[in-house]
């Protein structure tokens, strides 16, 4: 993997946009160990750096991946919360030098960045730009983003809560409470060894879930279980993590797991042991996690994709799209992979 010097990565952590705060090297690093069993990408990430002028800077990481016979140079990490272009603001003259450094990748049908939220104004601008010099883009919607602003005080958040809603909670808790020891404990900033039980931990509780059955498990296996642990191995992430998990008689039955960057508290994801459902854990969850962000002094929490009907009912709504974008360059190939895509298109529907 190519590597940068620290003082490319400063300026990011200096300046950067704060939907992208998350976006740093260990990030890739560890997203590259979990993908290393995949045909369909590369062994390597590379990065192409922009800047250290007044116009600000950027950092493009990529890696190659293959579709089909193709390849294509796409955006690497993993695929939530979102990806995206490491930057500084979307200053037009570091938009332009950013589209003459991607045009210099070669022997590529195309560029993909996704998923990346539909209001990051650096990628809006950046693909506005590549269409004038030439590039055919296609854009698909993954789905969208729900989230909320914390309520001012934890005091003012709990009071939104109907009577009704606080005598279930109570009723819930005395329920599982009646079962054995319960405990509910939150996690971050803790050393390697306390991170690498709390990984399993949580994959115990993914492993008696539903969606380690019909979903899509973020814990469970050692590929997962390494992925998660290298990320920690950077402070940042260690930090930025955390967690809640809800113990009966020792024993972990529940969890959620969130990430703090730039002002902006992303929910990653959360489950709950089949024998607890009836307990409605979740909410017990819900209230531990937003009231510590308005603790923390968290600007926004992205509540991630889908709303559920659950969401709403905590206050969130529609924040943003998540996209996938393919940008083809004027080349041959680029126009071959265009039309191709097209075609693709128009037979599915």
């Amino acid at each position: 993997m190519t590597e940068l010097p620290e003082k490319f990565w400063k300026c990011i952590e200096a300046d950067g946009a704060p939907a992208i705060k998350f976006l740093r090297e260990n990030w890739f690093y560890a997203w590259l160990n979990l993908v290393q069993s995949s045909n369909s990408w590369t062994r390597e990430i590379e990065y192409i750096y922009v800047g250290e002028t007044d116009s600000g800077c950027a950092i493009i990481p990529y890696a190659f991946q293959k579709v089909g016979p193709l390849k294509f140079a796409s955006l690497p990490g993993a695929y939530f919360p979102h990806r995206g272009i490491v930057n500084t603001g979307p200053d037009a003259t570091l938009i332009k030098k950013t589209v003459e450094k991607l045009s210099k990748i070669s022997g590529i049908y195309g560029f993909r960045m996704g998923p990346v939220e539909s209001n990051d104004r650096f990628i809006s601008d950046l693909t506005e730009q590549l269409k004038q010099n030439g590039w055919k883009i296609i854009t698909m919607t993954i789905g969208a983003n729900y989230g909320m602003v914390p309520p001012a005080s934890v005091e003012e958040y709990l009071s939104g809560f109907s009577a009704n809603r606080r005598q279930k909670m109570r009723a819930h808790a005395r329920k599982m409470d009646a079962l054995g020891k319960v405990e509910l404990k939150h996690f971050n900033d803790v050393d390697a060894s306390t991170w690498e039980q709390i990984f399993k931990d949580i994959e115990t509780v993914e492993s008696n879930a539903w969606v380690s059955k019909s979903g899509e498990p973020r814990f469970v296996g050692q590929e997962k279980q390494t992925y998660w642990n290298e990320l920690v191995k950077d402070d940042f992430y260690k930090k930025a993590l955390s967690v809640w998990i809800l113990y009966l008689d020792d024993k972990p039955v529940s969890k959620k797991v969130a990430l703090d960057a730039g002002g902006i508290r992303y929910y990653l994801t959360s489950s709950y042991d089949e024998k607890v459902a009836r307990f409605n854990t979740g909410v017990r969850m819900e209230v531990e996690f937003v009231s510590d962000a308005i603790v923390k002094g968290i600007k926004y929490i992205n509540n991630g994709l889908g709303d559920s009907g659950y969401k709403a009912q905590w206050g969130s709504e529609y924040y943003n799209d998540l996209i996938d974008i393919i940008a083809f360059p004027p080349t041959l190939k680029g126009r071959f992979a265009y039309l191709l895509a097209k075609l693709k298109a128009a037979l599915g529907r």
